[in-house]
């Protein structure tokens, strides 16, 4: 009697599965595609044709269910939007790294944006020290070329020839002077360019920490 009942829950179990597995089987044969025509008439069919596929459309059940909805395929500038946006994402990623490495620098080199003052004056009074001697010897210069002109002019009004030496080193000092002076113009442009780079890094330190005390 027992095996009996052991024979008949084992068979009643089996006969389930099946039923389940027959249901699931008839459920997946019973699929539609749903989509709509050239005439914006909704079609129910076992298959779909391509140019309609690509317009997007749904699977469903007997019961109208949606199973799962295919979105229509994209269009070429679509792809190409994606694209770019894609590429674009990847640049932006790129230069957030760049920032945080160049953070990451700026941090190893000064601790507080007063550090980053403090070299940008050191550099600045080095340039000014630098500009300032050379326009001391520009001047010198200077002296050095009208006490020449003066002694070449006394010799022509004397009815002598210009010795040449004198007109070798005013042609010497004058050159000099066109050297310092074009320096010197390298090295304002130079300050300039200390005092913009400088300028962002301490406002960017300043950025930097703030961001630190609110963490």
């Amino acid at each position: 009697m027992k095996l009996f009942s052991t024979i008949k829950t084992i068979s009643l179990a089996s006969l389930f599965t099946c039923v389940l597995c027959l249901s699931e089987l008839a459920d997946a044969k019973s699929l539609l595609y749903r989509y709509r025509d050239d005439n914006g008439v909704i079609v129910l069919g076992n298959s779909i044709p391509p140019e309609y596929a690509r317009k997007g459309y749904q699977i469903v059940d007997t019961f109208g269910r949606v199973v799962k909805d295919v979105p229509p395929a994209l269009t070429p500038e679509q792809i190409a939007e994606q694209e770019r946006l894609k590429k674009e994402k990847a640049r932006q990623e790129e230069l957030a790294r760049q920032q945080e490495e160049a953070d990451r620098t700026l941090l190893r080199l000064y601790s507080h944006p007063g550090d980053a003052r403090r070299a940008r004056d050191r550099r600045l009074q080095e340039l000014d020290a630098l500009i300032n001697l050379k326009r001391k010897k520009i001047e010198a210069n200077d002296k050095k070329i009208v006490d020449l002109e003066s002694r070449a002019a006394d010799a022509e009004r004397a009815g002598k020839k210009v010795p040449e030496q004198i007109l070798h080193e005013i042609e010497r000092l004058s050159e000099q002077k066109s050297t310092m002076e074009n320096e010197i113009q390298s090295h304002q442009k130079d300050r300039n360019d200390i005092v913009e780079d400088f300028d962002e890094q301490i406002e960017r330190l300043e950025y930097l920490m703030k961001q630190l005390h609110r963490n």
